[in-house]
C-alpha cells in the first residue's frame, strides 16, 4: 500500500505511533487516507516513553523498556492486525482507583479479554523460587526491587501485578449484565511477552521458560513460529457474537495520558 505523494508521509507518523503501513488503525489517531483504515485492527493509545519512565527507577532501563514495548507491538499487529473484530489498547492503568500501575496491553475480542505485559530481556533459563523469577543462578534484576522480605519467616513478597490485574478486570466484567439481565460470560487471560534483547531473527531459541512458573498468565517469547497463533488462540478466532462498546468505552477511559499530565 503506498502513501500519495501530495501529502507528507510524516502525517501518518504523527498521527498513529508509525505504523500506517502495518495492519493498524485507530479510533483517536486515524490515518487521513481511508484506504489505510479498512478491514484492520482497531488500536488505542501510543507507545510513549514515559510509560516505561513510570515503571523503572533508571533512564536507561526506561529506554529498553520503551523499546521492549514497541517491538512487543509489532507481534501483536503481527497476530491481530488484520482482524477488524479486535481492539488493542496499548498503555492502560489499572481498573481501580486503589492502586496505580499500568498495564501495557489490553486486548478484546467478542467477549475475551487478553491482559499483556511486555517484557525486553536477555537471553538465558528462567525458573522460580519462592515466586521470585531466577536468571541462572541469580535473582533476575527486574524483580530483585520488587521483593520484599519479611524479617519473621524469611520469605519473599514479589510484585503481582500480573495476577492482580486480571481479579481486577474479572471482577469487574463479572458485574455486567446483558439486556436480558443476565450475567455476560467473560473470558479473561493473561500472557507474559518476552521480547529479546537481541535482534537477532532466531533469538527466541536462546530462551528457557519451562521452569518458570507465571501464575495466571501463559509465557510467549517474540519471534517464535507459534507465538501469533497462540495470540490468536486466547481471543477466538470464529465470528464474533457480541461487540459491546460500552465496554470499549471503558478501556479507553482507562488511558494513562491523564495521570502523567497530573503527576
Amino acid at each position: 500500500m503506498s502513501t500519495p505523494t501530495s501529502a507528507p508521509p510524516v502525517l501518518c507518523k504523527e498521527r498513529h505511533g508509525g505504523y500506517c503501513r502495518q495492519p493498524v488503525t485507530s479510533p483517536t489517531f486515524a490515518c487521513r487516507y481511508p484506504s489505510h483504515n479498512i478491514g484492520r485492527a482497531h488500536v488505542y493509545g501510543q507507545l510513549t516513553t514515559s510509560a516505561a519512565t513510570m515503571r523503572t527507577k533508571f533512564e536507561a532501563n526506561a529506554t529498553a523498556g520503551a523499546r521492549g514495548e514497541q517491538e512487543a507491538l509489532k507481534v501483536l499487529l503481527q497476530a491481530f492486525g488484520k482482524d477488524p473484530s479486535v481492539y488493542v489498547f496499548i498503555d492502560r492503568r489499572a481498573p481501580t482507583s486503589s492502586y496505580t500501575f499500568n498495564i501495557d496491553f489490553v486486548i478484546v475480542r467478542d467477549r475475551n479479554l487478553l491482559v499483556v505485559d511486555a517484557k525486553q530481556w536477555s537471553h538465558g533459563t528462567y525458573w522460580s523460587l519462592r515466586k521470585l523469577v531466577h536468571r541462572g543462578w541469580q535473582i533476575w534484576k527486574p524483580f530483585e526491587g520488587l521483593a520484599v522480605r519479611d524479617t519473621t519467616t524469611g520469605h519473599y513478597t514479589p510484585s503481582r501485578t500480573m495476577e492482580f490485574s486480571l481479579d481486577l478486570f474479572r471482577q469487574a466484567l463479572a458485574k455486567r449484565t446483558d439486556t436480558e439481565g443476565n450475567p455476560e460470560q467473560w473470558t479473561v487471560n493473561g500472557a507474559y511477552l518476552v521480547v529479546p534483547a537481541s535482534q537477532r531473527p532466531d533469538a527466541w531459541r536462546a530462551f528457557h521458560l519451562r521452569l518458570w512458573r507465571a501464575k495466571g498468565a501463559k509465557k510467549l517469547v517474540a519471534g517464535h513460529p507459534s507465538t501469533p497463533r497462540r495470540l490468536r488462540d486466547f481471543v477466538g478466532t470464529t465470528p464474533p457474537q457480541h461487540e459491546d462498546e460500552s465496554v470499549l468505552k471503558w478501556l479507553s477511559s482507562l488511558n494513562t495520558r491523564p495521570v502523567r499530565q497530573g503527576r
